[in-house]
């Protein structure tokens, strides 16, 4: 079975290792976010607090909470960013490149190997025809060895002899596995199953 070359292995595996990271980030960044936002929530909280039990006068706790809310927003904001441009980035361009030198790869490659392939189905096909012809052959030569010894004396008598019963093939009969159908004829969809998925099967049809 055909493989990828290594110089596409290696850059599929560095396309998964990158989306992997890419991913790994993102949970990163997730988890971030979300304690960035319960440390939002609980500021605001806090200063809801002070702005109705405190003074009038704005408090130096006050000014430093008001500060920290607006760090924390900006780092959430940051955060955001951060998870938008790496969910933005999904190796369309690399994945296509991969392909592309992939498809060029397998053109190349299945023309280069092709002619070796038909050739053994050439062969097969020719060494399955002379078995065919010998068969054939075969059957006639001990046909006309008795009409040679009929020619020979008195035809006459093969009416009361009778014909030698030389066995037949069944060539297109399948009414089960071992039936000659299946054992010496190549039937349509035997050639399907072996091109197409690969597999020798035999099957049973009447």
């Amino acid at each position: 079975m055909a493989k990828l070359p290594k110089k596409i292995t290696d850059k599929i595996a560095e396309y998964k290792k990158t989306q992997d990271e890419k991913e790994k980030r993102l949970r990163g960044l997730k988890d971030a976010l979300a304690l960035e936002e319960s440390k939002l929530a609980q500021l605001k909280e806090e200063l809801k607090e002070k702005l109705v039990s405190e003074e009038i006068q704005v408090s130096d706790a006050e000014i430093d909470l008001r500060k920290e809310i607006a760090a924390t927003e900006l780092k959430i904001n940051s955060y955001q960013d951060k998870a938008r441009a790496t969910q933005g980035y999904n190796g369309i361009d690399e994945a296509r490149g991969i392909v592309k030198e992939t498809r060029a790869y397998v053109e190349e490659k299945y023309r280069q190997e092709l002619p070796t392939k038909l050739k053994a189905i050439e062969d097969a096909k020719m060494a399955y025809l002379e078995a065919l012809v010998d068969y054939g052959e075969h059957r006639r030569s001990f046909l006309e060895m008795y009409n040679e010894a009929t020619f020979a004396t008195n035809y006459t008598v093969r009416e009361y002899v009778g014909v030698p019963s030389l066995p037949e093939v069944a060539w297109r009969y399948r009414g089960d596995l071992n039936s000659d159908g299946n054992k010496y004829t190549i039937f349509m969809d035997e050639m399907n199953s072996a091109i197409d998925d690969g597999e020798i099967k035999r099957k049973s049809r009447l």
